[in-house]
């Protein structure tokens, strides 16, 4: 019992410090959160609707304006300045349960978010989960995907297999690039202009195919604020999956981190604590 007592005082300490440290002096840019899945099961890369909803509520009250990655990169294009309550959150994979559970929260208070779908499980499963020892769960079928388009939420392509594009051949990843593009264009009527890695695999020759395919952005999972000299192909991004949020003082902290810029901080800190300690 001493050890995850120990590790959940750490947790809060650790997540304290960089949140106090944001709040004294935020780094510049704009936060970018990484969702997956919203259930009850804790795993890796889910977070329970009712610590979510805890999460909104607090960006709610400090003020924050949720936007999609369209609109907020429409905005970076153009040169405009967003303000500093300006906050993006993506939920990557495409599940049922941002329709069920997420997007219910995310209405209610007038914010909107950006979901990444890899096509060839629309209306099926996240199959692919379980090479990764993770439950596949239902995926967003059509009818949802149109649905959530007309209301607000801002639907972009996550490929077509979700394999590492790493480990794929150019041919291989020119299907991933255009064809899921091309998939969303047709469910949707409107352009689907930015691509979200898998697992956050990227090189020069896949920025290039994604440039190449007409999108306008792509999005990495290299942590930290998105700043607008930054490369638009590799949008910068701060994942929630790094930790277990398992209850409301975890969630108050992490969000905090996020909005402040520092959360990212925190996970470098416990990794290299990981590999120190391993």
């Amino acid at each position: 019992m001493v050890q995850p007592i120990f590790r959940k005082l750490l947790k809060y300490a650790g997540l304290s410090l960089f949140a106090g440290l944001g709040y004294c002096c935020r780094p510049p840019g704009i936060p970018v959160l990484v969702y997956h899945s919203l259930d009850s099961t804790n795993s890796r890369i889910s977070i329970a609707p009712a610590i979510f909803a805890m999460q909104m509520e607090q960006l709610d009250k400090a003020g924050f304006r949720v936007i999609g990655l369209e609109q907020f990169m429409s905005a970076a294009i153009s040169r405009e300045h967003p303000s500093e309550k300006v906050l993006v959150l993506t939920f990557d994979d495409g599940l049922k349960n941002f329709y069920e559970s997420a997007w219910p929260i995310l209405n209610e208070r007038g914010f909107s978010a950006t979901v990444f779908v890899p096509t060839d499980f629309i209306g099926q499963k996240s199959w692919w989960y379980s090479r990764y020892a993770l439950t596949p769960l239902p995926m967003l079928d059509e009818k949802e995907l149109r649905e959530l388009h007309r209301s607000g939420v801002d639907i972009q392509s996550h490929g077509c297999s979700h394999r590492k594009l790493t480990d794929l051949s150019p041919p291989e990843v020119d299907r991933e690039v255009r064809q899921s593009k091309a998939a969303l264009e047709r469910i949707l009527e409107k352009p689907v202009d930015f691509f979200c890695y898998p697992f956050g695999e990227v090189n020069q020759d896949i920025v290039d195919s994604v440039r190449n395919a007409g999108y306008k952005g792509g999005i990495s999972m290299v942590q930290g604020l998105h700043r607008k000299d930054d490369n638009p192909y590799m949008m910068k991004r701060q994942s929630l999956d790094y930790i277990s949020i398992a209850d409301g003082h975890t969630a108050n902290l992490s969000i905090k981190a996020c909005v402040f810029g520092t959360f990212a901080w925190y996970v470098r800190a416990k990794q290299t604590l990981l590999r120190l300690f391993a």
